[in-house]
């Protein structure tokens, strides 16, 4: 794993953990540095396995 894939990575858990407090899926993608909602959700889903809005709602 490169460096630049780690930080991505560490990056979509810290937003796993604020989509588990609840917060809006949103501010999360832009609070982790995120320019484009659907950027997030892409990447998201691809590490995680599900959408940032079905893993909040679990």
């Amino acid at each position: 794993m490169t460096w630049q894939e780690w930080i991505a990575q560490a990056r979509l858990f810290h937003a796993a953990n604020l989509l588990a407090e609840g917060q809006r899926v949103t501010d999360v993608a832009a609070g982790v540095g995120y320019a484009s909602l659907s950027a997030f959700a892409k990447a998201f889903t691809n590490l995680m396995g599900m959408s940032p809005v079905r893993f909040r709602n679990l």
